[in-house]
């Protein structure tokens, strides 16, 4: 039941986003947050409590840093990283968690480059890079890191754009282009 409870509430909260309405979207996602806790404290063994905490708290990491609260956006991110860590260490063969992680590091590198952090945006992107690879090697079909490792390109030649790298931004953007998949 609280594993439902936490998807639809995560689930709100993103149309919300998407919608606009930022501070009922995180009002949202907090509740979610706070279920979530409740599940990952009574069933510390699931890999599915553990990966929902890190989809809610990327969640509500992206409202808080399009709300304007980077250092509340910076704190889920991270948290949502250092559980997806441990995550593909106890279980490197599933490719979902892989690209989970991906992900939280396009997210915490569009953060880096929203707050000018030029190089900590670079870093996050290319390890984004490397672990949508890392998605494919075990899930060669999968559109989502075939895509997600274009975008990450892309935003990896936003982020040496913003360090004045512009070849080898030029490079990136080359490259996310003839990456991303056909819909």
């Amino acid at each position: 039941y609280r594993s439902s409870l936490v998807s639809a509430e995560t689930n709100i909260a993103q149309v919300l986003y998407q919608q606009g309405e930022t501070k009922t979207a995180g009002d949202h996602a907090y509740a979610a947050l706070e279920q979530v806790q409740l599940l990952v404290n009574a069933d510390s063994a699931s890999a599915h409590s553990h990966s929902l905490e890190v989809y809610v708290r990327v969640t509500y990491g992206q409202i808080l840093r399009d709300s304007g609260e980077f250092t509340n956006a910076e704190s889920a991110f991270t948290s949502a990283l250092e559980k997806c860590l441990q995550l593909t260490e106890a279980i490197p063969d599933d490719a979902n968690l892989w690209r989970l992680q991906s992900e939280m590091k396009n997210n915490l590198g569009i953060l880096y480059l929203t707050t000018n952090q030029g190089e900590l945006a670079q870093q996050a992107f290319a390890s984004a890079r490397e672990d949508f690879r890392k998605t494919l090697e075990i899930s060669p079909d999968s559109v989502a890191a075939v895509n997600g490792h274009a975008w990450a390109s892309s935003y990896l030649g936003d982020a040496l754009r913003s360090l004045d790298r512009e070849d080898e931004a030029a490079a990136m953007y080359d490259e996310s282009l003839a990456q991303r998949s056909p819909l």
